[in-house]
């Protein structure tokens, strides 16, 4: 979703109606949860749209660090860098003087109390602020669950094909819900039938990638408690 229809997003949300829908998809809507009237359709309608707006929010963020490996690495790196730069500074006896920019002569003026305050000051903040970023910085490279919470991101969601798996977690419970609850349907795991048919209905809307008929088989199953069947083991190659 690009950033003018994330705009369009909070807009519909704000002024209610249909939100990103159009009337021919509230209509479609109305049709595929075998809804009496429009008004209820346009309704779930405005009330997928706030959740197309989240769904987008952490699509966006996970597209800000393509590799977690990378970002973690560098924080590693932070982390030596400043631990670093605070030994060093630490040993340094005029460190207040290379914290402030020179100055013109002060005509005879001597320093304010807060002035010579701030000049005490400046040095402890930045030795303790060297201290903090270390700690964060090798907290977050270290603590998966911290990282993704800080960046906004999903835990256990790839690089590959993020919004695919977002859309999964984040939205596909909410229709699920919606089919069952509001519609009365049962949940059915038929290539291109009723639930695949109305998951990439909101897709469309959402400008989401196309829903796969066997991830959305999985998704039932997990909801119904289904374990995953296992994989076949592979055959090796050259061997006897």
């Amino acid at each position: 979703m690009d950033r003018n229809k994330i705009g369009k997003v909070v807009l519909a949300y704000k002024q209610g109606g249909s939100g990103l829908f159009t009337r021919d998809q509230v209509t479609k809507l109305q049709s595929m949860l075998g809804l009496d009237d429009y008004e209820t359709a346009s309704e779930i309608a405005s009330f997928i749209t706030s959740v197309l707006g989240s769904v987008d929010y952490h699509i966006e963020a996970r597209k800000k660090i393509p590799r977690d490996g990378d970002e973690q690495e560098r924080l590693r790196d932070i982390a030596k860098l400043a631990r670093k730069l605070h030994r060093l500074l630490a040993k340094e006896p005029a460190l207040q003087s290379l914290l402030s920019r020179p100055k013109g002569p002060r005509g005879g003026r001597g320093l304010t109390l807060d002035e010579i305050a701030e000049i005490g000051r400046r040095p402890k903040e930045l030795l303790l602020n060297l201290e903090i970023l270390a700690e964060q910085s090798t907290r977050q490279a270290k603590d998966d669950a911290e990282f993704a919470r800080v960046r906004t991101l999903l835990p256990n969601v790839t690089t590959k094909d993020p919004e695919g798996q977002i859309a999964t977690r984040m939205l596909w419970p909410h229709l699920f819900d919606i089919w069952t609850d509001i519609g009365k349907r049962k949940l059915a795991k038929t290539p291109n039938g009723p639930v695949h048919r109305f998951i990439a209905l909101v897709h469309e809307v959402g400008d989401l990638p196309e829903p796969k008929a066997s991830t959305i088989g999985n998704a039932i199953d997990r909801r119904n408690g289904v374990a995953p069947k296992p994989r076949k083991a592979r055959p090796r190659r050259g061997g006897r």
